[in-house]
This record gives structure tokens, C-alpha cells and sequence, in this order.
């Protein structure tokens, strides 16, 4: 039960960002939720949503969430192992 303990934040916070990254990449949660308060003008040219960025922008910083948190999940894992040896 200490070991979960330990990672139960990481754990969180790697769960968040893949239902953040799902979110973003699923539906445009997040691009249409920023277009309806700070609307922008489509270029005709252009098929990418203006608002567009926000998505990737969102699946960026999920990714790096999610790598972060795991990488902290490896290391207290770890850390928990070795103590208890």
C-alpha cells in the first residue's frame, strides 16, 4: 500500500493528461472552447481551424505532462524498491 502512495500523484497526473491529450485530439475540445470567447476569422485558403493551434498547443503540453509524471513514477518506483532491499 506505501508503494501506491508514493505514485499516486504521478499516477494522476498521467491520467489527466491522457484524457486532456484525447480531448484535444478527439473532439477539439479545447480550440473551440478558445474560439468561442476569443473568436478568429477563417482564412479561405487555408482548411486548418484557425484555432487550431490550441489543440496541438494542449496535446504538447499533455505529452510533456505525461512524460514527466511517468519518468517520476520510474524513479520513485525504483527509489521504493532499493529502500526496501
Amino acid at each position: 500500500m506505501n508503494n501506491i502512495k508514493t505514485i499516486y500523484i504521478p499516477l494522476l497526473g498521467i491520467l489527466s493528461s491522457v484524457v486532456a491529450f484525447n480531448l484535444a485530439n478527439s473532439a477539439k475540445t479545447f480550440g473551440v472552447l478558445y474560439n468561442s470567447f476569443f473568436p478568429c476569422t477563417q482564412n479561405p485558403m487555408n482548411s486548418f481551424p484557425c484555432f487550431g493551434w490550441v489543440d496541438i498547443s494542449v496535446m504538447a503540453c499533455a505529452a510533456l505532462l505525461c512524460v514527466v509524471c511517468l519518468i517520476t513514477v520510474v524513479l520513485r518506483y525504483r527509489k521504493v524498491r532499493t529502500s526496501h532491499e
